[in-house]
């Protein structure tokens, strides 16, 4: 014999819980959501179940009121964790970027160094080769050769960072 609204304030603030109790008297079952916007008193969700006599008239309503609060505790932690994911993505990102950068500019620098180091050998070969022993000969080319593969190493260093879908 008690009206809801006596018991539980609730329903006649809440404009939500005021329609779905509404729409309940007219035959329709309801249900309303947790409301963010109003949770004052906890983080409830409503299903509003007319109850019909013999003439299937609305005699009753069955609210069933069920507390989601751990629900939207694991929601709101799920949703601080995806920022946290967010950002530490975002960091790592432009990490990437200013290693891509870093690996880039060495690279070029390692080029020159070892252009330098060819080219000289090839002048002491060229220049000095007549007074050369043949095992002397022998080193300078082994030393331009390894400069070779290292360059070609700094080439695929350099592709790699053109590759990378980050640049």
């Amino acid at each position: 014999g008690t009206k809801i609204t006596d018991a539980f304030p609730v329903f006649e603030e809440n404009p939500g819980l005021k329609n779905a109790m509404n729409a309940a008297l007219q035959g329709f079952k309801i249900f309303v959501p947790h409301d963010k916007d109003f949770d004052k008193y906890g983080y409830f969700e409503h299903h509003f179940i007319p109850l019909k006599n013999s003439k299937g008239d609305v005699s009753t309503i069955l609210v069933v009121v069920h507390d989601v609060a751990h629900r939207v505790k694991a929601e709101d932690e799920l949703k601080r964790l995806n920022q946290e994911l967010i950002d530490k993505n975002n960091e790592l990102t432009e990490l990437n970027k200013e290693i891509l950068a870093f690996a880039y500019i060495a690279g070029n620098d390692l080029k020159w160094a070892l252009r330098k180091i060819y080219s000289f050998v090839e002048i002491i070969l060229r220049d000095e080769g007549a007074s050369l022993t043949g095992r002397a000969k022998s080193y300078c080319r082994k030393v331009q050769s390894a400069a070779q593969k290292m360059s070609l190493l700094t080439d695929d260093i350099g592709a790699l960072s053109i590759i990378n879908p980050e640049t």
